[in-house]
């Protein structure tokens, strides 16, 4: 997790890395840097869609302050959470962590699957322990609508520019496989 300022260029404060329990998705971070006041924070897997917290962002004080972002798609900038079952979760399948889902991860996860890459390895996104095409899926869906970082700093033209970027590389591979 970063602690951010909360004005631009939002600045990264601290960090903190903590395990999320599996049955409850609560975590425990601490931040040595932390001083009360008003703050961004964002959070990334090595898998996942880095995702920022609320727009305005949050009031934190020295000690402990607790924040769910999973009760709510507006607990994430832009509301940029999928729902699953009754919990909001961030996206996976940035697995370049370049801030956007695409066909660039696709042919990454599809690399591993033609190797039998097995284990704790970042195409794993279920967790099972073998990257197969319930792993593609799960990059394909999020590829084909180019889901994107959300965070204060991005402007329209900004993501307008990032997604037509995305949709000729998608366009130009499409028409070499024809």
């Amino acid at each position: 997790m970063f602690l951010r300022n909360i004005n631009s260029p939002y600045q990264i404060i601290d960090t903190a890395i903590a395990d999320i329990d599996s049955v409850n998705l609560k975590s425990t971070f601490n931040f040595i840097n932390l001083q009360t006041g008003n703050y961004y924070f964002s959070v990334k897997t090595k898998n996942s869609l880095e995702t920022w917290c609320r727009s305005g962002g949050i009031n934190l004080s020295v000690g402990t302050n607790n924040y769910d972002m999973t009760s709510s798609a507006s607990q994430a900038y832009g509301n940029n959470m999928i729902l699953k079952g009754s919990r909001y979760c961030v996206y996976s399948g940035n697995i370049n962590n370049d801030q956007i889902i695409d066909a660039d991860d696709l042919v990454i996860v599809d690399n591993d699957i033609l190797n039998y890459a097995g284990g704790d390895v970042l195409t794993n996104l279920n967790g099972d322990g073998i990257v197969d095409i319930d792993d593609m899926a799960i990059v394909d869906r999020n590829a084909a609508n180019l889901i994107l970082v959300e965070w204060p700093g991005l402007t329209p033209e900004m993501r307008r520019n990032y997604k037509l970027k995305n949709k000729m590389i998608l366009s130009n591979s499409a028409r070499r496989i024809k």
